[in-house]
């Protein structure tokens, strides 16, 4: 029993390593181009024409990982409010390799716009919905 246990788990781990070195990885870091500031939570998208194949986002630090991506060639598209969207086209995967690369993002400063900010105020009259008995008829 302790045998047939042990020869599973070692398949298993050797199954996941063949299928891992047939795989390559892609990682990296998001920056906000002018500041070189990271850029957390950034949303980063694999796609192959207009396929989605992966999606990550960056962690509070602006770092990315992907795993298990098969062997090809992709377009990445990369996101974040209040910035302009990068689309790096023909990122090269290669199997058991890590490809690292790095994005900076350029902010969009007119991107906010105005907020006018007003007083709540207290209506002159009151309209009152509610009836005295009778029911909840409404006209």
């Amino acid at each position: 029993m302790k045998r047939t246990t042990i020869l599973l788990i070692v398949f298993f781990v050797t199954l996941t390593s063949i299928t891992n070195a047939q795989c390559g990885w892609l990682k990296g870091f998001v920056s906000n181009k002018e500041t070189e500031e990271s850029i957390p939570f950034a949303y980063i998208v694999l796609l192959q024409g207009s396929s989605i194949i992966k999606a990550t986002s960056c962690s509070y630090e602006g770092h990315y990982t992907m795993k298990s991506i098969v062997p090809e060639k992709y377009d990445m598209r990369i996101s974040s409010p209040g910035f302009q969207s990068v689309l790096v086209k023909g990122v090269p995967i290669v199997k058991g390799r890590i490809e690292f690369l790095d994005i900076q993002m350029k902010p969009l400063n007119d991107s906010l716009k105005k907020i006018e900010v007003t007083k709540y105020m207290i209506p002159l009259i009151y309209l009152d919905t509610s009836r005295s008995g009778g029911g909840s008829k409404r006209n």
